[in-house]
């Protein structure tokens, strides 16, 4: 059968249309979600990096200036030191005048004296005053005398001598006078440690 041309077509006999979905626009997109996802940066518009940088720059601040607070105290602290050191010495070198002007006074009072044991006796008085006042500050003499058993912690052997006078091992003569400060050792003793005579016969060799 033919189909009449003037005959209007029926809409069911037409294809359906393939339905697209249309892109949702910029303006759609961000009225539905509302806000943009949050991107690399910050609220601050700051990176990572400068953020980090930012914060190391803080640390080093704080770290100089602990520094410079540690170095102050530092310096505080030796010139308190010192000024201590100096009132000391000071103290020091004013209770020795006295002994100074007695030593004067002795030499000038020894001029043309002929008694010399008064003269001796005024040196020995000056002698125990400056051991006074020394001891005041802690030092003191160390007592030693022949005989005693040899220490190598506070003496100091400069010699060795044989002799029968003292056992070996013993001080035989004390060179120079040792002395401690506060109780801690200031300077050693001195002495001559005596050792065995030699015998009879090695000394009849050496004569021969």
């Amino acid at each position: 059968m033919m189909e009449d041309p003037d005959k209007p077509a029926d809409p069911r006999d037409e294809p359906a249309a393939s339905a697209q979905p249309e892109p949702a626009s910029q303006g759609d997109g961000a009225a539905t979600d509302g806000a943009a996802a949050p991107g690399p940066f910050g609220a601050a518009g700051q990176s990572p990096i400068e953020s980090l940088r930012k914060d190391l720059d803080a640390m080093k601040d704080k770290y100089l200036r602990s520094l410079a607070d540690c170095q102050n105290i530092q310096k505080r602290a030796a010139a308190e030191r010192n000024e201590a050191v100096q009132r000391g010495q000071a103290e020091m070198a004013k209770v020795l005048l006295p002994v100074l002007d007695n030593f004067e006074r002795t030499m000038e009072a020894a001029k043309g004296v002929r008694n010399v044991p008064s003269v001796v006796e005024g040196v020995r008085i000056v002698h125990d005053q400056l051991l006074k006042v020394l001891g005041e500050f802690g030092l003191q003499r160390m007592t030693l005398a022949k005989s005693d058993p040899f220490d190598p912690e506070y003496h100091q052997a400069v010699a060795q001598q044989p002799t029968d006078e003292v056992d070996p091992g013993h001080v035989l003569h004390v060179a120079q006078a040792g002395y401690t400060m506060r109780g801690k050792l200031l300077r050693p003793a001195s002495v001559v440690v005596a050792k065995g005579p030699q015998p009879a016969a090695r000394e009849q060799a050496g004569n021969g």
